[in-house]
C-alpha cells in the first residue's frame, strides 16, 4: 500500500470539503452578509432587529423593550414601572407622596391636614389650631418659669401634658388612628404614632422619658433633677417648634 498515496488523498479529501463549506456559506450569505430572509450571523436584519423584533440591546422599533418600557423606563401608556409619569403622578393623579396637583390626599387633606374648605379631621379650622398652639406655648412658657424657680416637679408635669395633647392632636388631625382616644393613655398614643412610622423609635423613647418624669413629678415630691426636667422642658420646645412647622402656624 503506498503510503504518500493515502495521506495525498485524504488532503485533498479534506479540502473538497472545506471548500464545500465554504462555498455553502457563501451561498448562505449574500455579499453583505445577510441571508435568504435577511437576517445576519447574529440574526439581525438590515435594520438592525431580530425575528423577534427587538435591536441588539432589546428595544423593537418603537422604542419599547420585552416588558413594554422604553429606554427612559416608561411604557406607551407614560407610565414607569411604579405606575408613576414623567411628572410624578400615577394614573389617578397622586404623586408618590399621595397628593395630587392640588395638594390633597386621597381623602381630601393637604400636607398641613386640612380639606378644602379649610378644616382638618376634628373640624377645626387653622385659626382654631392656632388657639389651640397658643395655649400649648403658653404651657410650656409657665413650666420655663417652674424650671428657672427649681419647680422641677411643677415643671415636668406641665411638659407632659403639654406633649401628650400635642400627640393625641397628631392622631386625630392626621388619623394616625381610628382608635377611640377618650380611654387611650399617652404611653399609647406615643406606641401609636411610632408602630404608625409617624415618629422614629428613637424620637418614642425621648417621649416616653418625658412621660416618666411627668410621672415622677406627679407622685414622688422632689424627686425630679434639673437634669431631667431640662431634658423635658427641650423637648417639649423642639416638639412645638416641630408641630408648628407641621401645621404651617407662624402667628406666635
Amino acid at each position: 500500500m503506498d503510503v504518500k498515496k493515502i495521506i495525498g488523498a485524504s488532503i485533498a479529501a479534506g479540502s473538497f470539503i472545506i471548500g464545500g463549506i465554504a462555498m455553502a456559506t457563501r451561498k448562505k450569505y449574500d455579499e453583505e452578509g445577510y441571508d435568504k430572509n435577511g437576517y445576519d450571523k447574529n440574526g439581525y436584519d438590515r435594520n438592525g432587529y431580530n425575528q423577534a423584533g427587538y435591536d441588539k440591546y432589546g428595544y423593537d422599533r418603537k422604542g419599547y423593550n420585552r416588558a413594554g418600557y422604553n429606554t427612559a423606563g416608561y411604557n406607551q401608556a407614560g407610565y414607569d414601572r411604579e405606575g408613576y409619569n414623567q411628572f410624578g403622578y400615577d394614573r389617578d393623579g397622586y404623586d408618590r407622596k399621595g397628593y395630587n396637583k392640588g395638594g390633597y390626599n386621597r381623602d381630601g387633606y393637604n400636607q398641613a391636614g386640612y380639606d378644602q374648605s379649610g378644616r382638618d379631621r376634628l373640624g377645626y379650622t387653622y385659626e382654631d389650631v392656632v388657639v389651640f398652639a397658643t395655649g400649648l406655648n403658653d404651657e410650656i412658657k409657665k413650666a420655663r418659669n417652674e424650671f428657672k424657680l427649681g419647680e422641677y416637679d411643677d415643671s415636668v408635669m406641665h411638659l407632659r401634658k403639654v406633649l401628650e395633647n400635642l400627640y393625641r392632636f397628631y392622631i386625630q388631625h392626621y388619623h394616625i388612628s381610628s382608635k377611640n382616644m377618650d380611654n387611650t393613655s399617652f404611653e399609647d398614643c406615643i406606641n401609636i404614632c411610632k408602630k404608625s412610622g409617624f415618629i422614629t423609635e428613637e424620637k418614642a423613647d425621648k417621649l416616653h422619658s418625658a412621660r416618666r418624669h411627668g410621672n415622677d413629678g406627679a407622685h414622688s415630691f422632689d424627686s425630679v433633677t434639673d437634669k431631667q426636667a431640662y431634658f423635658s422642658l427641650k423637648l417639649a420646645e423642639e416638639e412645638m417648634t416641630s408641630f408648628k412647622g407641621k401645621l404651617n402656624i407662624v402667628e406666635f
